[in-house]
């Protein structure tokens, strides 16, 4: 494990997840509806992958000195403990929506522990062979709304390259969240680019 810089927003929503440790109010939904054959160890892999690639879902949160909080970076999760899957197809056809939606409803109402919990969950509910709904919860400290987007496609060309058993070709990452932390921070306690 390595400590990280965090950004004053992720300070800021640490010390707010501090006040209240049982609410999901800056946990960030996401469901995805998949039709037609899915490749789950693909999905598994893809799914690592860019997790791999990005710092913020590695991050769990610790205080420094009481107060500041700081980034602790973890590895990548083993694609098969990254995601969970579970089959609801042996529910009755006509009960299956209200159960996807009381379980995506608990995916995403479930609270982060930041000390403890990377920033995301990640299911897959199968409610046929040619039908499933890939879920994501993020906490916000992880992503937003424009990071959401990218992980989208990331995850699709990640995807598409592990069905075609081939490395994913994303784009070069310039710079992580850290760096852009540390550049902040400098920035704002000094006036100094780094």
């Amino acid at each position: 494990m390595t400590r990280i810089v965090l950004s004053y927003g992720q300070q800021r929503l640490w010390t707010l997840a501090c006040l209240d440790r049982y609410s999901a109010s800056y946990n960030v939904p996401l469901a995805l509806r998949l039709k037609g054959d899915l490749n789950e160890q693909a999905l598994r892999h893809a799914l690592a992958t860019v997790v791999d690639r990005h710092q913020p879902l590695r991050t769990t949160i610790e205080p420094r000195n009481r107060t500041v909080p700081a980034g602790r970076l973890h590895a990548a999760p083993a694609p098969a403990h990254i995601l969970t899957i579970q089959d609801i197809s042996e529910v009755p056809s006509a009960e299956r929506p209200t159960t996807l939606v009381r379980m995506l409803d608990e995916l995403f109402t479930l609270p982060f522990d930041l000390l403890e919990d990377l920033p995301f969950r990640a299911k897959l509910l199968r409610l046929d062979s040619k039908d499933s709904v890939f879920a994501l919860s993020l906490h916000h400290c992880a992503c937003d709304g424009v990071s959401m987007g990218i992980l989208v496609n990331e995850l699709s060309l990640a995807y598409n390259a592990a069905c075609a058993q081939n490395s994913a070709v994303l784009p070069s990452l310039v710079v992580q969240y850290s760096d852009y932390a540390a550049w902040q921070q400098a920035w704002l306690e000094g006036g100094q680019a780094l």
